[in-house]
């Protein structure tokens, strides 16, 4: 997919010469072009970049991948860097504590899991609809 994007110049690939010597630290990164982020923008694809970094800052992380996000990286036409640049909500972390945080994974649901009580799927139903007749 990464060359589809990129023979239509709407990625491209970033090196990040320091990084080249260094162990477990990545010196390619891919990353969008300016005609990238204009048809982004076009489309409105780019509103919703504050909702998708809320979800990738809240997505559990192994310490290789953080590692990797931390990892210096080249720097950014301006024409990309503008239109990607993100602030940082100015709410203090302390605002959420550490148990109003668990309670929300718990309360987390899972679209693609089956009901925990099959019944409900006959709610507005017959009654005689099985798990197996939805897929």
């Amino acid at each position: 997919m990464r060359g589809v994007l990129a023979s239509h110049e709407l990625l491209t690939q970033y090196h990040h010469e320091p990084n080249a010597d260094v162990r477990d630290i990545p010196a390619d990164f891919w990353g969008l072009t300016a005609f990238g982020v204009t048809l982004l923008e076009e489309y409105n694809y780019l509103r919703g970049l504050p909702i998708m970094r809320a979800a990738h800052d809240a997505t559990h992380k192994t310490e290789t991948v953080k590692r990797h996000e931390d990892a210096p990286r080249p720097v950014l036409p301006d024409s990309v860097a503008t239109v990607l640049k993100y602030d940082e909500p100015t709410q203090p972390e302390e605002a959420m504590d550490s148990t109003s945080l668990s309670e929300l994974r718990e309360q987390t649901l899972y679209a693609d899991a089956a009901p925990a009580d099959p019944d409900v799927l006959n709610e507005d139903g017959e009654g005689n609809r099985t798990l197996d007749e939805l897929f």
